[in-house]
């Protein structure tokens, strides 16, 4: 399930993304810019923003042996939402573009570090060996069908309520997906199991 939630935040918003930021209206243009323009400085924008992306998943390989991996999947949830909801304020707010940008490189910088790169990770690690090609088959399965989702339902919640409910629907699945593995990672996966497994033969 946290998996499912991932894909959403990373096809579903990734996707859309140029989209996104021209509804939001933080692609910083005068008013009496011409909608090439607004295009333009979308796609530029999201090309910063993919270097975040980068720049997570960098940082979530560095931490990766260091932190527990449970935490970093929830945290990364949980920070990711905080950025949304940062976003949808400043948008609602109509703060400076600089506040929904910064909230769009938290959301995709803790994306990254934690359930983008922990969700690969967590399966391999949960199952037997006797059972973890299903297990891992099965978990990516419905992590792309959460991802197919994503893709399928922002154009239809953009229609729906616009930028709006499409950040208010990202936040809950964000925190959906930090509450489950809060919840139930540490049972699966002990941090004494994960200490034990990281340390030097």
């Amino acid at each position: 399930m946290p998996w499912a939630c991932e894909g959403l935040g990373v096809y579903g918003i990734g996707i859309f993304l140029p989209i996104l930021i021209m509804a939001l209206g933080i692609d910083n243009l005068p008013p009496h810019a011409t909608q090439i323009n607004h295009i333009v400085n979308s796609v530029e924008l999201t090309i910063w923003l993919s270097i975040i992306m980068m720049v997570g998943f960098m940082a979530g390989l560095l931490l990766l042996n260091k932190l527990y991996q449970v935490s970093m999947q929830s945290w990364g949830f949980f920070l990711s939402a905080a950025g949304l909801a940062l976003l949808l304020i400043a948008y609602k707010l109509h703060w400076a573009s600089w506040t929904a940008i910064t909230g769009f490189m938290i959301f995709e910088l803790f994306l990254n570090a934690g359930p983008h790169l922990i969700t690969f990770i967590l399966p391999a690690r949960i199952y037997p060996v006797a059972d973890r090609g299903t297990g891992v088959g099965a978990s990516a399965a419905i992590g792309k069908m959460g991802a197919v989702v994503g893709a399928f339902f922002i154009p239809v919640l953009l229609r729906w309520g616009g930028s709006t409910l499409v950040l208010l629907v990202s936040i809950a699945v964000m925190l959906i997906g930090g509450i489950i593995t809060a919840v139930i990672g540490p049972q699966i996966l002990p941090k004494s199991k994960v200490t034990r497994d990281n340390k030097p033969s």
